[in-house]
């Protein structure tokens, strides 16, 4: 009785599964039919949100970038303007016909952010083929973050792409750059002589004065000007009639002094036609075709070169034939001899392996699927028998006639950035290594002290978007292209010029782009839509909203910082109070200009806002798991299985999506954090 109830337990709980099993698979191919994803999970719904959080933001600065960029009129065909992304989210707007779903942008977004502008205090060296310069760095940090960042950027925690650029500065304690001299002077002479000589217009002793020939004139007689101008048109002007200088008329196209020289020379008329390229005409000669009863010449020589021809294919069609002949029936007409400087293709070795006679082999486990390095010669066979070297030793070689790598393989395989100058050819990774670290051991304890990254220009604005646009726009110019490409090639190997170009450039550049966003933000050409100050306003222009109010003055504000170790930082000041001025009074309002030392702290006596924390974001997840997990015991989650803790967390993710998504959106990948 036991064993039949237990069998019709076990039977019914089978049953219940099948049934599970069965309207499981019902759904999911009714949702196959119907071409409808699965519904998605808790933790990505909270992945969607924060997308859509990223995007309204996003579109923000994208209509911000619009405003700011030039009408495209250099490219034809039918083009029509960029549509603006807050159009959008108008009503009758794309988004809206779609019905998606809008979350506004977060609140940290809409706070003061920073644009700066730092520079290298020492060259860079960039390797062969680049000058030595400045490198510059142009980001986006929070107002509150500035000198922290700085402080950051100059310490070991920069960063890898900013530590290369301080390990291949110029340091004054490192070795100076060896500079190449060409001597372009001969022996026994005296360089800066011939310079002087050069520049003041002398050499071998004796002053060349170049001035302009005086014009060629007409002869004052009138009859004789209407001869010369009938000789000119019919382009036969003897010698004896050409004009001689010294007296103002009209000027007239005459022949080359030496032809003058020439002609004075010899007068008569057959002395001038054996002179070469004498301005005499010389009388036509008839042409040797010309008489009907004579052979053109190119007729006898197209025959000349038939006969050839015909004779050479009698003497070489025996043996084409033969060849031919041989090659047909497997054999071989020709004769051929082993000669013995010829090396074979392919050799067997004494062990029974076939090498190629250079010593190739091909990369196996034993070489670390690695080509063999380099080759010991045996005394026996140098060209068979050789002996493999591994990859380490052919890093760091030891025994006499290895040939190790060169030092740009030794930096790419160990993955350090090395200036050649400061290691030597040869030197293995770990010498080059120990060098890389004395170099740091030096420079990084004078960083707090002496930054390496000095603040060049700095641009404060009211919201993040606007300094991303700010930061975005500031890399290149208004067409996108890069500064040093604006550059000629043979200018660029001139670093102090090279520097100072891309220097101006890019404080014009972000002076242009400051003096432009003031004046939209003051409502020229109508303002900016879909800008926001407030994450709860759905953008400027979007429905009508903010279209008749002014943004007010502290909005508007841009706070703008000036290196005073720059040594030309008062002319920056300068030009950007003057375009202010030009742009008129509702622009220089709006420009708040300061010093900044190389600490990044303003000189006019004001501190910088205070710096306040700021969620992470990026270990969201291990916040949330304990947050939904919380009112559990610690013995009930011990007991659970992987399964029952990913429904809980997607169950509680599901239901505080939102939320967990703006706690986690607070940082931007492209603005730098202490």
């Amino acid at each position: 009785m036991l064993q039949r109830t237990a069998k019709r337990l076990i039977s019914t709980k089978a049953a219940d599964v099948y049934a599970e099993r069965q309207a499981a698979t019902a759904l999911r191919q009714k949702a196959e039919l119907l071409n409808e994803p699965p519904p998605p999970s808790g933790v990505e719904e909270v992945k969607i949100t924060k997308r859509r959080i990223g995007k309204a933001e996003r579109d923000e600065r994208m209509d911000i970038t619009l405003a700011l960029t030039p009408v495209r009129t250099y490219m034809g065909g039918f083009t029509r303007p960029t549509d603006l992304r807050a159009s959008n989210w108008t009503s009758g707007g794309r988004y809206n016909e779609i019905g998606k779903i809008y979350h506004p942008p977060p609140a940290a977004a809409y706070e003061p952010h920073t644009v700066f502008l730092l520079e290298s205090r020492y060259n860079v060296v960039h390797g062969i083929g680049r000058a030595d310069c400045h490198d510059h760095i142009v980001g986006v940090c929070r107002e509150s973050d500035f000198p922290a960042v700085l402080k950051k950027l100059n310490s070991s925690e920069c960063g890898h792409e900013y530590m290369e650029s301080m390990d291949n500065a110029r340091w004054p304690f490192l070795p100076p750059k060896k500079v190449k001299h060409v001597k372009w002077w001969e022996s026994g002479e005296n360089p800066e002589e011939l310079v002087r000589q050069a520049l003041e217009g002398e050499a071998d002793g004796e002053t060349k004065r170049y001035s302009e020939p005086e014009p060629p004139v007409l002869p004052g007689n009138r009859s004789e000007r209407r001869a010369l101008k009938l000789a000119m048109r019919s382009r036969k002007v003897p010698t004896e009639l050409l004009p001689v200088s010294g007296s103002s008329a009209v000027q007239i196209r005459t022949f080359y002094s030496s032809s003058r020289v020439l002609a004075d020379e010899k007068t008569s008329r057959s002395d001038r036609a054996s002179i070469p390229g004498s301005s005499w005409a010389r009388p036509h000669k008839p042409s040797q075709d010309a008489d009907d009863n004579v052979v053109p010449t190119y007729y006898v020589e197209r025959k000349k070169q038939r006969a050839s021809i015909s004779e050479r294919k009698e003497e070489e069609g025996g043996l084409m034939a033969e060849l031919s002949a041989g090659i047909l029936s497997d054999g071989v007409a020709a004769q051929t001899r082993v000669i013995p400087e010829k090396i074979p293709v392919e050799v067997r070795g004494p062990d029974g392996s076939v090498r190629h006679p250079s010593g190739f082999e091909p990369p196996t486990p034993e070489t670390e699927f690695h080509p063999s390095a380099s080759k010991i010669a045996t005394e026996e066979d140098p060209m068979l028998t050789t002996i493999k070297i591994p990859w380490d030793s052919a890093l760091a070689p030891e025994p006499e006639g290895i040939r190790g790598f060169h030092t740009s393989a030794v930096a790419r395989a160990s993955e350090v950035p090395i200036e050649y100058e400061h290691v030597p050819q040869d030197a293995p990774v770990e010498e080059a290594k120990a060098v890389l670290k004395r170099i740091r051991e030096q420079y990084l304890p004078t960083l707090s002290k002496e930054p390496f990254w000095r603040p060049l220009l700095s641009l404060t604005f009211s919201t993040r978007p606007i300094a991303l646009t700010i930061s975005r726009l500031a890399k290149s110019h208004p067409r996108g292209l890069p500064f040093y490409a604006s550059i000629n090639d043979h200018d660029r190997k001139f670093g102090p010029s090279y520097d100072a170009r891309i220097r101006n450039m890019r404080l014009e550049r972000m002076a242009g782009l400051t003096i432009e966003l003031a004046k939209v933000m003051s409502g020229e050409r109508g303002g900016i839509i879909g800008v926001r100050f407030k994450p709860e306003e759905r953008g400027r222009g979007i429905d009508g909203e903010g279209l008749d109010d002014k943004i007010p003055l502290e909005k508007r504000i841009v706070k703008i910082g000036v290196g005073e170790w720059y040594p030309l930082a008062n002319e920056v000041k300068e030009a950007f109070q003057l375009d202010g001025e030009a742009a008129g009074d509702h622009v220089t309002e709006t420009l708040q200009i300061f010093g900044l030392d190389e600490f990044g702290n303003r000189t006019d006596g004001v501190a910088w806002p205070e710096s306040k924390t700021i969620r992470e974001g990026k270990e969201w997840y291990k916040s949330v798991e304990k947050r939904a997990l919380a009112n559990l015991s610690s013995e009930e989650v011990e007991k659970m299985t992987p399964k029952q803790r990913k429904e809980i967390i997607g169950d509680y993710c599901r239901e505080h999506k939102v939320q967990i998504a703006y706690d986690t959106t607070d940082r931007h990948h492209s603005v730098y954090y202490p």
